[in-house]
Parts: C-alpha cells; sequence; structure tokens
C-alpha cells in the first residue's frame, strides 16, 4: 500500500510455524521466485514479507512486517524395481514397490537401449515387461510420477533391477531290454539344465511322474510283461524352467524277452552209500531253448549227485536255466543224504552141533539174517541158531530212513565140545597191536559169570562180567611187572557151563 517514498523489500521463511523466521537472500521485490525447500515428508513452510523507507529495512524497528502465506512442500515420490530371474522365452514379471503416500503412481525405466512407461501402479503392483527376455537384462528406474503430479527424475534409491534368464532344460530318453519279470528301467540323459530334475512321462495309458533325476539316470517305471513305448511329455529342473517339447529324443521303447519258466520237484532223501543219480526233478517248461545247469554240493553241472561226496545233512541244490535269449530263471531244493545204521552182527560164536545158540544184532530199526536156514526167525535181531556145521551169517540192517548196513558173523561148530573154549598161555600189553590184551572175547555167545585175575600175592587186579573186556597188564592205570598170574573163569556157553582156571604169562 502507500506509505513510503522509497520502499525497501526483505521475503523471510519459517520451518517451525513461525517461531523463528530466516531471511532470504536477494529478495527486494514485491515479488520473488523460489524453488520448494528438499524434504522427506510433507512440511507446512511460512512466507512473509517486510518493508520499510530506504535502508530501514535493515533495522528491525524500523520496518512492517506482512500477513503470512503457507507453502505446503511434498517429498518427492521415490520407489525401486524387484524381480526374480526368469525362464529363457519368458517375460520378466517386475514389481514396483513405494513407500510413497499419494497413490496411483507413473514410472519410466528403461532396459539401457528403449525407455518404458507403466501407469496407475499401487504399492507392491506386479507387471510383465513388455517383451520376452531371452539374455540376461538389468531394468532401470528412471521417474517416479505421484498422483499429485510430483515427478522424481533422479537419485532414485536402489533404481536397477538385475533378471537373469535362465536355460530351458534338454534331455532325452532311451530304451532297453529286459526279461519278463524283471525291473523295467529307461535310461535318462541331460545336456542343459540344473539338476535335479522333474519329468513327466507317458506309456499310452498311465502318467508317470518322476521326481530327483540326476545328469545321468536310471529311471524306474512300472513293472511290464509286454513291450513298451513311452513319451517324455515335460521335464523341468531345480529352477522351474520347464521344457514340453523339442527333446533331444522324446520317445523310448522297453523290450521285454520271455524269461524261462523252472519247475524244479522236492527231491527225495538218499542214503550216503546210494549209488551217483541223476536227477531229473528240474526242467524248463515254457519250451524255451537254452541250457541247464546245476550246481552245490555233491552234485555235477549235469545233475549227476553223489551222495558218498557229501556229508550227512540237508544241502541245497540249484537248477540255473540261461535262455538263448540271454534270460535266466533258477530253483533251489534241498536234498537230504541220511547216514547209514551202525550194522553189528556181534563177535564170532563157538558152539557146539544141534544146541541153541542166541544171536544179537544192533545198529538199526529192521534187520534181515541171511542165510535164514537154521534159525527161528530171520527178521528180528536176536533169532536162536541151530546148526549142525560151522556157519557164516549176514545180517543186513536197516535204519528208519530206509538205509541198509551190513555185517557177519560166524558160528564156529567145534568137535571138542567144550575144550574149543580156551584162553592164550601168554600175552604181551606192548602196543603193537598183537596180544596185548588177554580175554575171552572170541568165544561169542556166552553169559560170562566171572572173570578174575589174580597176581602172585592174591590180589584181584581185574575182574568182569562182560565177555567183550580184557585185562591190559595194569592195575588201577599202573602197569604190571612180568610173570604170572592167576586168572578165574566162569561161563556159560552154547556147550554148557564152563570153569576155567589156570595161569597166564605177562611178557613186558
Amino acid at each position: 500500500s502507500t506509505g513510503y517514498t522509497n520502499p525497501g523489500y526483505l521475503w523471510q521463511v519459517s520451518a517451525d510455524s513461525g517461531k523463528s523466521w530466516t531471511d532470504i537472500p536477494n529478495s527486494n521485490a514485491i515479488s520473488i521466485n523460489l524453488n520448494a525447500p528438499s524434504t522427506i515428508a510433507l512440511m507446512n513452510y511460512k512466507y512473509r514479507m517486510l518493508t520499510g523507507e530506504g535502508n530501514n529495512i535493515n533495522s528491525v524497528n524500523c520496518r512492517v512486517s506482512s500477513n503470512t502465506t503457507i507453502l505446503n512442500v511434498r517429498p518427492k515420490p521415490s520407489g525401486k524395481l524387484s524381480g526374480t530371474n526368469i525362464c529363457l522365452g519368458s517375460n520378466a514379471n517386475l514389481i514396483f514397490t513405494t513407500a510413497s503416500t499419494l497413490p496411483k503412481f507413473s514410472i519410466t525405466y528403461t532396459d539401457g537401449i528403449n525407455s518404458y512407461s507403466q501407469n496407475n501402479l499401487d504399492n507392491n503392483s506386479a507387471f510383465l515387461t513388455p517383451y520376452m527376455l531371452t539374455d540376461t537384462t538389468t531394468f532401470i528406474l528412471t521417474s517416479v510420477t505421484d498422483a499429485g503430479g510430483c515427478t522424481n527424475y533422479g537419485n532414485i534409491y536402489d533404481s536397477a533391477i538385475k533378471i537373469n534368464v535362465n536355460p530351458l532344460p534338454q534331455a532325452g530318453i532311451s530304451g532297453m531290454t529286459i526279461c519278463n519279470g524283471q525291473p523295467a528301467y529307461l535310461n535318462f540323459s541331460a545336456t542343459q539344465g540344473v539338476p535335479l530334475f522333474t519329468l513327466e512321462i507317458t506309456d499310452g495309458t498311465n502318467l508317470i511322474k518322476i521326481d530327483s533325476a540326476s545328469v545321468n539316470d536310471s529311471l524306474s517305471v512300472p513293472k511290464i510283461t509286454n513291450s513298451t513305448s513311452y513319451t517324455l511329455l515335460s521335464l523341468t529342473d531345480k529352477t522351474g524352467c520347464s521344457r514340453t517339447s523339442n527333446f533331444l529324443s522324446a520317445n523310448a521303447t522297453i523290450d521285454v524277452n520271455p524269461s524261462p519258466q523252472i519247475s524244479f520237484a522236492a527231491l527225495p532223501a538218499v542214503c550216503k552209500n546210494d549209488s551217483p543219480f541223476v536227477i531229473t526233478q528240474a526242467a524248463e517248461t515254457s519250451g524255451l531253448p537254452g541250457t541247464g545247469l546245476f550246481s552245490g554240493d555233491g552234485v555235477a553241472n549235469s545233475g549227476l549227485f553223489s551222495p558218498a561226496s557229501v556229508t550227512e545233512g540237508t544241502h541245497p541244490i540249484e537248477y540255473k536255466y540261461l535262455a538263448s535269449n540271454g534270460c535266466t530263471d533258477s530253483a533251489t531244493q534241498n536234498i537230504t543224504v541220511n547216514s547209514l545204521p551202525i550194522a553189528n552182527a556181534g563177535p564170532d560164536i563157538i558152539g557146539c552141533a544141534n544146541t541153541a545158540i542166541q544171536l544179537n544184532a544192533t545198529g538199526g530199526a529192521g534187520y534181515l539174517w541171511m542165510p535164514p536156514d537154521g534159525l527161528d526167525n530171520a527178521s528180528i535181531p536176536n533169532p536162536v541158531a541151530m546148526v549142525k556145521n560151522s556157519t557164516n551169517y549176514i545180517v543186513k540192517v536197516t535204519s528208519a530212513d530206509g538205509c541198509i548196513a551190513y555185517d557177519s558173523l560166524n558160528i564156529i561148530i567145534s568137535q571138542l565140545g567144550k575144550a574149543a573154549y580156551k584162553v592164550p598161555n601168554a600175552f604181551t600189553p606192548n602196543g603193537d597191536g598183537k596180544n596185548d590184551c588177554f580175554g575171552i572175547g572170541r568165544w561169542g555167545g556166552i553169559v560170562l559169570q566171572e572173570f578174575s585175575i589174580y597176581n602172585r600175592w592174591g590180589q584181584r587186579v581185574f575182574a568182569t562180567t562182560n565177555p567183550s573186556k580184557c585185562w591190559d597188564g595194569t592195575f588201577n592205570g599202573i602197569p604190571q611187572d612180568s610173570g604170572g598170574y592167576v586168572y578165574i573163569i566162569h561161563a556159560i556157553t552154547p556147550c554148557g557151563l564152563i570153569n576155567l582156571k589156570g595161569t597166564v604169562l605177562l611178557i613186558r
């Protein structure tokens, strides 16, 4: 207004709601232009103009101030781009984020060659790049404009984002030839992509998903009985990139050859002394040409089994058939080799003509004496024999398992009668296997009532009622001196009662 002849001017600004004021340099004018102050948050700035006569403008007491006006200053909008790596041939998905509070936003960005814009964005808005990426590309945010029209053209925080482009995985499958009944596999080989891989394969009917395949791998597929073709439908690697066409080899066949069928019936038990024989219980039943071989203890490849060559007990025998197409099958049966009975006909017996002589065999479950002549029953272990002449008897002893052994004895018919029951007059217990023991073991068929031996002092050094035992020239384990020893024998024999007393000479 009018009032000063030569008015001076000075503008001031307050950032604290008029509590303090700061001069604005070079502001000696009714109207001034200024740049809004930089701020990181919404700020209210107060402005006023001072005036005075001439230089009195510099005197606090000689000037007056106008009313105040307020300038509201918003911060420049900011933001950044983010994104994830993509697969070859895909558009990248970019995400715009901002802490600015005045949506909607418009942005411009560049890939270093061309510039692009995107409008109507909120915080965390996602959008696709305008083209599919074929190589690693860096995108730079070049401007952000908010709904109030404020634009930030530079110094945008974290404005660059690099998008890596992963190649699509590449691989192929191939088949194999298997035998019917064997596990089925496809061969897998990858030339591109990050393992491990996930595959989807079809056999024309079923969809087969396979996880965690390595670069070169054998892929198990469900069991098959006929030749089957497979097609690779999709391949995905660890990065998530997938291929659904143009594989190195998308088709493969698993050929199935017939396998031989083995029948191997149970093997009967045999005896240790049986003759070698050919095992005939095993055969290939489907008619496939090929060769069958036996293996196991005591058996030749041809199946010839020799019981005598193995120990008693159970032995596994395997029959393996190799067909001409390379397929095999095998089966196993056990064969039991039973031990032989220990046949014992007893010692030779001295007897008298036409007197009853008791025989007694041991060692088995069944017995048969040969010849049956003179026996009251040839099919028992203890028949009674009555013969006129010396006779050799053979006993056939059969075990519970049906195995057979033989033993024999002689019945010696002496014309001497009781005089045939004699003992030697000397023996030599020196361990040479000849005349080492003094006894009556060869008498046979007797009941021994007493057999005693005394030394020269009348001390009994040996006694028994077992006709098979003899004196070895010791007493309480101590070898006795050479010299004469008295023996006394009382026995019931086939020829009658025998009572002998005499002296035997011990020679060392």
